[in-house]
């Protein structure tokens, strides 16, 4: 059992979506493993970045805190990241804020591509190096 804590609940409508609503905003494309493997993949992927984020809270929080301003990432999210725990129990919940922000933009571009009836492939690349 995973003696972190979670992250906390808030009503604001700012906050990420969480694991199971993910897996929710996909359901056509999911064909794939069981939600145990699924929730052992994420915890893998959220230890990676996690080993990330810790290098950049000791070594450069400048650097780390603008990547999270430029990823979109809610602000009163990260203070209160930054607010409780261990450098390390931070690290794992700012991963996890990260992720979580990727996901939902993810969702949120495909649900865009479904509703504007664009098939959401990317532009190709036409002759001279610029995109349709």
């Amino acid at each position: 059992m995973d003696d972190r804590p979670p992250i906390p609940e808030s009503p604001s409508p700012e906050d990420p979506l969480r694991l199971g609503e993910l897996r929710n905003a996909f359901p056509e494309e999911h064909a794939g493993p069981s939600s145990a493997d699924e929730e052992a993949n994420w915890r893998l992927l959220v230890e990676a970045m996690a080993g990330r984020v810790l290098a950049m809270l000791r070594d450069r929080p400048q650097k780390l805190f603008s990547a999270l301003y430029m990823l979109d990432v809610p602000e009163r999210a990260c203070r209160e990241a930054l607010a409780a725990g261990t450098l390390e129990e931070q690290a794992h919940t700012l991963a996890e804020l990260i992720l979580l922000r990727e996901a939902e933009k993810e969702a949120s571009r495909r649900r865009y591509a479904r509703q504007s009836g664009l098939g959401g492939d990317p532009p190709r690349e036409l002759p001279g190096g610029s995109a349709e």
